[in-house]
């Protein structure tokens, strides 16, 4: 885990005005500098860069934040693959304290040059020299041209069973080296030694969104060896389920089209990219799985599963799809012509059918729906019983209470199934525990918009520092703050002023790198500081006195609930005690309503 000193100076190693302009064109705007917004279309400038307080807000999409915001944002990367390309662009090495973590982190960077390393190997293989021939046959068979045989860096392991280590000895990279990558493999019947993983195959580098490669997807080229793929083991860079094949390209077109297509095979991502559907990308030989979901989901909204006709059935309804029905994705399932992969669809019959396919693509629930049709004799009492069945199965794993009722809806449109038997059966099918619905105490105050910025100029106040964040402290203790939000916030900034003695937006916006909707929140916030005038002393003056009305309009609905409650009961005395401490309470409002003269 890397320090917050090790944040800061990685940002104050960076000036946000540079980064963004490498992305997009500034405009000087007075103190700040305008563009249009990268994250959204629009055609009169709404997003605003800082160079003062370091840190970018959009007032048309709402986004903002610091400089590790602004790249996690455009390179849909997480905040350690963020804070990485910072620190390399500022030549900062960003050592983990651990030495066992340090260890690690320097075997891993070792294997991506391993990695890169051997696929250059493998790429000159297949451009030059007879023993590339027939792989560079099998290539030109489907239809990849050698613009894209350059574009996904294609290569070929030769016949060799010692080739790689050899090529390892004179490079310096000893056997177990190439071992801990997954370029070699160790005897096992009884000679010692090493021999290469890969040999006679087309190599496919898999690349991650940093562009190292992590591993290698291979196909055999004899009919004879098995298995027809091979992927490269699981090493310190490389675990299959957490690595899509073409994301590194696609990723750009996600972020155009909103959208990202999977496929399963390499020669597929490669035939639709080389066809201008670069939004295409495959998994690794295995199954949708929660891991994908999680890569996915960070680049675009929108997921469609293309499977050829045939498979479609079956695929559409593998349980390892249902995750799909709980993500906050949409989740389309393309068919392509009956007996044709995305890679026979474009040679055998040209553009149009892949992309109205993609076009075309149903919701997955939807897909569900058709498939028990096709698959039961729906005229028939039986046949429409045993379709609703089935239904009910995907039913059953829907999270969302309002997703559910609108499917409910929709099975009782489709197949004049009442929704009280649909709920009935989806009673029976409940699994685990009942949830219980939050209890909400009668007696807590519900949240304003007033208290909303209330709370945020207390947080303007604080990020003041000095003698302003002192006051804050002693006038108003941290949980009387307003809104969730602005305790979050105060008890953060509070906790960066004793740590470093001093406090400020950089500092903070360090503290919630990371965390998107905090760092927009923080801009929101920083934003509209800047533009407040006013005396910090008569600001927090004024706020206590909102607190204390709020407080007090509290209090005296408590004690009204108090004093109606005794009259129920017949309880004089109690009654009474109510009385006393409302009139008290009025009295003391008016006190300090009161003007004051001056003698």
């Amino acid at each position: 885990m890397l320090s917050d000193d090790v944040k800061l100076q990685v940002k104050r190693a960076t000036d946000i005005v540079d980064v963004i302009q490498s992305y997009i064109p500034l405009q000087k705007a007075g103190n700040s500098f305008k563009a249009r917004c990268p994250f959204h279309e629009e055609k009169t400038p709404s997003f605003n860069v800082h160079p003062v307080e370091q840190y970018f807000k959009c007032f048309g999409c709402g986004k903002g934040g610091d400089v590790f915001t602004f790249v996690m944002e455009m390179e849909k990367a997480t905040f350690p693959e963020a804070l990485k390309m910072l620190a390399d662009k500022a030549n900062i090495p960003l050592r983990p304290p651990d030495p066992a973590e340090r260890a690690a982190a320097s075997i891993r960077e070792e294997i991506y040059k391993v990695n890169r390393w051997a696929a250059g190997l493998f790429h000159k293989k297949l451009l030059e020299g007879e023993e590339g021939t027939e792989a560079r046959a099998y290539v030109a068979s489907r239809g990849i041209s050698p613009s894209m045989v350059s574009r996904f860096f294609l290569g070929y392991a030769p016949r060799s069973w010692e080739w790689i280590l050899d090529q390892g000895k004179v490079k310096g990279y000893d056997a177990e080296m190439l071992v801990a990558s997954g370029l070699a493999i160790p005897r096992t019947d009884g000679r010692g030694g090493h021999y290469g993983r890969f040999r006679n195959r087309l190599m496919f580098p898999i690349v991650d969104i940093r562009d190292r490669v992590v591993g290698f997807g291979a196909r055999a080229l004899d009919p004879e060896d098995n298995p027809k793929y091979l992927n490269s083991p699981e090493t310190p860079v490389f675990r299959k389920k957490e690595f899509l094949y073409g994301l590194n390209f696609a990723r750009q077109a996600a972020s155009k089209t909103g959208q990202l297509a999977i496929v399963e095979g390499y020669t597929d991502v490669i035939a639709a990219h080389q066809h201008g559907h670069e939004y295409v990308v495959a998994t690794l030989g295995t199954a949708l799985a929660s891991e994908h979901v999680k890569q996915l989901k960070r680049f675009a909204p929108k997921v469609i599963a293309v499977y050829d006709g045939d498979a479609a059935g079956t695929k559409a309804s593998e349980r390892s799809l249902d995750f799909f029905l709980n993500e906050d994705v949409e989740f389309r399932i393309a068919t392509l012509p009956a007996g044709h992969d995305p890679a026979d669809c474009f040679t055998k019959l040209g553009l149009e059918p892949f992309g109205k396919a993609v076009a075309d693509a149903r919701e997955l629930f939807e897909f569900r729906l058709d498939l028990a049709r096709g698959r039961h004799d729906t005229a028939t009492a039986k046949g429409s019983a045993a379709a609703v069945e089935e239904i009910i199965s995907t039913l059953a794993l829907v999270n969302s209470d309002v997703l559910r009722e609108a499917q409910i809806r929709r099975v009782t449109d489709v197949f004049g199934v009442p929704e009280t038997v649909l709920r009935k059966e989806l009673g029976k099918r409940a699994r685990g525990a009942v949830k219980a619905a939050p209890v909400v105490s009668a007696v807590s105050a519900p949240v304003s918009d007033r208290d909303v910025l209330m709370g945020r100029e207390l947080v303007q106040l604080m990020l003041l520092g000095g003698p302003t964040l002192e006051a804050v402290k002693k006038t108003i203790p941290l949980d009387e703050f307003p809104s969730e939000e602005s305790r979050k916030l105060g008890e953060l900034i509070l906790g960066i002023a004793e740590k470093q003695g001093a406090v400020g937006p950089d500092a903070v916006f360090s503290a919630v790198a990371g965390d998107s909707a905090l760092s927009a929140l923080v801009a929101d916030i920083v934003a509209e500081g800047s533009r407040k005038p006013g005396n910090p002393e008569n600001r927090l003056a004024l706020a206590a006195a909102y607190l204390k009305g709020r407080s007090d309009l509290a209090r005296t609905a408590r004690l009204e609930r108090e004093r109606a409650a005794a009259r129920a009961k017949g309880d004089v005395e109690g009654e009474r005690r109510a009385f006393e401490e409302l009139a008290r309470l009025q009295r003391d409002r008016s006190e300090r309503q009161r003007p004051r003269r001056a003698w």
